[in-house]
């Protein structure tokens, strides 16, 4: 039984509206203000964009590659195709083993506005209970090590593991196998729908019985009976339209709490410190 009970029934969870409502409203004070996170000491910055991600112009563009590091759908095949033949040539030659789940690997841009890209390969979903929430915060983890490591201060992901390898996401129609949980009258078998999954990693369903019993990972399993295209969410209107989420996309925030906002911050914020002491180091080597 989880540690946490209450956690099946609520989440910390900020809505999609609610989340780039608060952003706009901050970046119109800072605009207001001249107080430009970008260039200060206010920390990282961490935004849901929908669009493609093949033509980010940012330092690293994170890749939810197989662990081949050949071509493939998705995320994986519009990444190849941007970045032109020499990137495959590249992983073959670097990495003739591929990647293991969980890890990452690091290559050049090659045709992409990038600069990097970060090679990570996601779970496939089974049902939870074999590590895939783990190893999906592998991917963030160590994707944003790798980003540090080469002094990258902007990075772009996508929604690792939310396409062919069917990891969770709002809107799925599941079947319920087994939950840990002693009290519910959910049986074996029962369906919903994946309504939100929070910060804690919960996945919040609506059964069909009427039940509202959150699944824990790792501890519940369940399988996905069929998936959802992700639909555009809509704002309230002074939403800027290029920081209009998508369902899916939305995932990298809130789902499975892998990473969670807290620990992205912290990281990004270690991020920040190492390449300011890079720089003064260079800056130091320069005027010896």
């Amino acid at each position: 039984m989880t540690k946490n009970p209450l956690r099946r029934w609520f989440g910390r969870n900020e809505s999609v509206t609610e989340l780039g409502a608060r952003q706009s409203k901050k970046e119109e004070n800072d605009a207001n203000t001249g107080n430009h996170s970008s260039g200060g000491d206010t920390g990282p910055t961490i935004r849901a964009l929908k669009g493609d991600i093949a033509s980010q112009g940012c330092d690293v563009v994170v890749n939810a590659a197989n662990e081949r590091l050949g071509n493939g759908a998705g995320v994986a095949g519009a990444i190849i195709k941007a970045a032109g033949p020499g990137l495959l040539r590249e992983c073959a030659d670097r990495y003739p083993d591929g990647c293991p789940t969980g890890e990452a690997r690091i290559t050049g841009g090659h045709d992409l506005p990038a600069k990097w890209i970060v090679h990570t390969v996601g779970p496939q979903w089974s049902d939870g209970t074999n590590g895939e929430p783990e190893l999906l915060a592998d991917c963030y983890r160590n994707s944003l090590q790798a980003a540090a490591e080469i002094g990258a201060r902007t990075v772009a992901f996508p929604a690792i593991s939310t396409g062919s390898f069917h990891y969770p996401r709002e809107g799925d129609r599941v079947r319920l196998i087994r939950t840990s949980d002693a009290y519910t009258s959910l049986l074996s078998g029962a369906q919903g729908t994946v309504r939100r999954i929070d910060d804690a990693g919960t996945v919040h369903i609506n059964w069909d019985c009427g039940s509202r019993l959150g699944l824990v990972p790792g501890e519940d399993s369940w399988v996905i009976l069929r998936r959802t295209q992700a639909a555009a969410i809509k704002y309230p209107a002074g939403i800027k339209r290029n920081r209009d989420l998508d369902a899916s996309h939305l995932s990298f925030l809130r789902q499975c709490g892998i990473p969670t906002m807290e620990e992205l911050w912290v990281i990004g914020t270690k991020l920040n410190i190492a390449y300011k002491a890079r720089m003064e180091a260079e800056a130091n080597a320069h005027q010896d």
